[in-house]
């Protein structure tokens, strides 16, 4: 299995270079930074990432739309955040769709070729999910048998997975929830998927538990088009002053109390 361990801990606050961030002066005045639509900040999320991103009623709620509105008001921009599958966010982005993408997104390399990774602001892990009578103990048993992984569409659990076991194991799905069913009702062996929300998933389907090693550490982080680097320049300030502020902890910490009371 190739190693795959990025700094810090699950949902701990990110301070790479905070200090920096926060003492820089912006090159640019908000109101000459480029954006989608006049006067609002647009941005892609999906969701499904409890805490990240998730609707409470009919609001979409969690660390990423709060996060996402925060930056629009310090940028003095109303924001407008739209619910769209995971998958789109990049190209949304790319194309100028969309200002940012804020959705638990993984920096990896192969991203950073079409569009830009804004400072990281939290960190999470990638989990496996299985029954709790599964003979997959550890990730090498799941590596080295013959078992089936679900997965979402374009995640990093997708792709991590899909590099060490092969296309033919690994069943994708659009929507998370269906892989869970899929694994409870025994039509594959393993879920690979962030561990966070795995442990909310866990917690309301009894006989699911995921393995005590995460299967990868990953860094989370804004993106933005690379045709944009003054809002790059300004989203990388804001979360600097954020971090030193104590907004960015008081959010996570906020919508991770939240979901658990809600379960």
């Amino acid at each position: 299995m190739k190693k795959r361990v990025l700094k810090g801990l699950v949902l701990t606050l990110v301070v790479i270079l905070a200090a920096v961030l926060a003492s820089c002066g912006s090159s640019q005045d908000h109101a000459e930074i480029p954006t989608v639509s006049e006067g609002k900040l647009t941005v892609a999320t999906n969701s499904g990432y409890i805490p990240f991103v998730y609707y409470e009623g009919d609001a979409l709620v969690g660390i990423d739309p709060a996060i996402a509105a925060e930056i629009a008001d310090r940028m003095g921009l109303e924001p407008v955040i739209e619910d769209i599958d995971f998958p789109e966010i990049f190209e949304g982005v790319r194309s100028g769709q969309y200002d940012i993408g804020l959705a638990a997104i993984t920096i990896t390399e192969d991203r950073a070729e079409i569009i830009d990774f804004s400072t990281p602001y939290a960190n999470g892990r990638q989990a496996v999910i299985v029954h709790a009578t599964s003979p997959i103990r550890n990730i090498y048993d799941l590596i080295g048998g013959d078992y089936t992984v679900g997965v979402k569409t374009a995640t990093t659990g997708d792709a991590f997975i899909t590099a060490d076991i092969g296309e033919e194991r690994v069943v994708r799905y659009m929507h998370i929830e269906d892989a869970i069913d899929a694994l409870v009702q025994g039509e594959i062996d393993a879920v690979v998927y962030d561990g966070q929300a795995a442990g909310e998933f866990i917690s309301r389907q009894e006989g699911l538990v995921s393995l005590q090693t995460p299967y990868a550490v990953e860094a989370y982080a804004a993106v933005v088009p690379q045709s944009n680097p003054a809002l790059l320049e300004q989203v990388n300030l804001i979360l600097g002053e954020m971090t030193e502020d104590g907004t960015l902890q008081a959010i996570i910490d906020e919508y991770t109390a939240r979901s658990a009371a809600a379960e």
